[in-house]
């Protein structure tokens, strides 16, 4: 059902944006925008990648502002990730940032108080909005290839979050922040914190977009640390069928293969 959605959605895009006028990107420049962005990440997901890439140049030099610029580089991110085009996605990636003139942070953010992060105002200022997707990105290419920049990454959103407000992207970067905290020991208590502040925050953005990478992150890198590695299995199940609804493919087939491995960790039968 959701394939058919993506699909028909995506036909109706290209009716959207055959329509137009010539003068299209100067008489109905928002509407152009609109209807090639929802075209780009429609062809992401049917896995035309080629044309995803062939648009977003498209849509970069026509683009009118450096926000425009940064809403297509984090669809550009989003489609190299798809197409396993991982150090694509960081260089990507990077060059946004620039465009948006924000500099990773190479050290830890101060938490002093879990509940001041629950209570912070909502995130508002366009350039660091554009900013988180971008971030979130990221992320996940540079945890499969290694990069050293997973760590100034997810630092550079939490900062975001700490100076700038919650966004519906704060989460991913609090339950990856406390996924650094677990696996290198620093703060074991701290993390799992981090990771439940994580799923507490989302559900005030609620729908949120970031989901089932949190869900996932929290049941496979942090839990385990503070609860018995049983406790997670009932929650796989709703993650994989999240990411089918939301349109997550990413996330939601990495909750696929950690589930199987969860299964396998607690002596329990595959065909249960």
């Amino acid at each position: 059902m959701a394939a058919m959605a993506v699909k028909a959605a995506m036909q109706y895009f290209q009716t959207g944006f055959s329509l137009l006028p010539e003068t299209g990107w100067v008489d109905h420049y928002a509407l152009a925008l609109n209807l090639t962005c929802g075209l780009i990440e429609s062809y992401s997901l049917t896995a035309s990648f080629q044309e995803a890439e062939e648009l977003c140049h498209l849509v970069l030099s026509q683009a009118q502002s450096n926000l425009d610029k940064a809403k297509i580089y984090a669809l550009m991110c989003y489609n190299s990730t798809l197409a396993t085009q991982l150090d694509k996605t960081l260089e990507i990636g990077l060059q946004a940032l620039k465009t948006l003139n924000i500099s990773l942070e190479e050290s830890p953010p101060e938490i002093i108080d879990i509940e001041q992060l629950r209570h912070l105002p909502k995130m508002t200022e366009p350039e660091k909005l554009a900013a988180m997707p971008i971030l979130a990105n990221m992320i996940s290419s540079a945890m499969i290839t290694q990069s050293p920049l997973i760590v100034s990454v997810t630092y550079t959103m939490v900062a975001l979050s700490i100076k700038h407000g919650n966004c519906t992207k704060s989460p991913f970067g609090y339950v990856l922040y406390g996924h650094i905290l677990t696996m290198s020991r620093t703060d074991v208590a701290l993390g799992y914190r981090l990771g439940c502040l994580a799923i507490d925050i989302m559900e005030t953005f609620k729908p949120c977009e970031v989901e089932t990478m949190v869900l996932l992150q929290h049941n496979c890198l942090i839990r385990h640390f503070n609860e018995h590695a049983r406790q997670p299995l009932n929650d796989y199940p709703r993650i994989v069928q999240l990411g089918k609804e939301t349109g997550d493919i990413e996330f939601g087939s990495y909750a696929v293969a950690n589930y199987m491995a969860n299964i396998l960790f607690v002596g329990e039968l595959l065909a249960d």
